[in-house]
């Protein structure tokens, strides 16, 4: 199950603008995943070629998506995913595959510390806030499980599928 779809009893009805956003986003979503496919690929078969212009296309689509989403480019270049990912950028433009694998292996392992530090951060965070008292809504039932947990970001939970 992915984190939307583990959410999706707690949101309100989709309103056609949040239905065009969505979809929108859910293409831009498969778009990184098979661009990210793509450039893995072009990696590990060393097309310096195939993995520059996969790169460059995973970059757009990460724009394009946080652009539909509000949001800005869940990369920051001052956090750790940010420099793998520019060092990524700058190996290819440099020719230097065996960089480009090393600063991806380290984007991959950052992602999966973000999701799990997000993880366990939203774990918290719902406990917390069904801890049995007056405000956890008007049944009164005590505690309830968490909800699942959302990843770090929906880019990052798609390029740590990928990987």
């Amino acid at each position: 199950m992915d984190s939307v779809s583990g959410a999706s009893s707690y949101v309100p009805p989709p309103t056609s603008a949040t239905t065009t956003t969505d979809t929108m986003l859910a293409q831009l979503r498969s778009d990184i995943k098979q661009n990210s496919q793509d450039f893995k690929t072009a990696l590990n078969a060393n097309d310096l070629a195939g993995a520059t212009q996969a790169f460059a296309t995973v970059s757009q689509d990460i724009q394009n998506a946080s652009s539909a989403a509000g949001g800005t480019n869940p990369f920051a270049p001052s956090g750790p995913i940010g420099k793998d990912f520019q060092a990524i950028g700058t190996a290819l433009k440099s020719g230097d595959l065996t960089a480009a694998k090393q600063a991806f292996a380290a984007f991959k392992t950052d992602i999966k510390i973000a999701g799990r530090a997000a993880r366990a951060q939203n774990a918290g965070a719902t406990t917390a806030a069904n801890d049995g008292d007056a405000d956890d809504g008007a049944s009164g039932a005590g505690p309830t499980a968490a909800a699942p947990a959302s990843p770090a970001s929906p880019i990052g939970s798609i390029l740590n599928a990928s990987a």
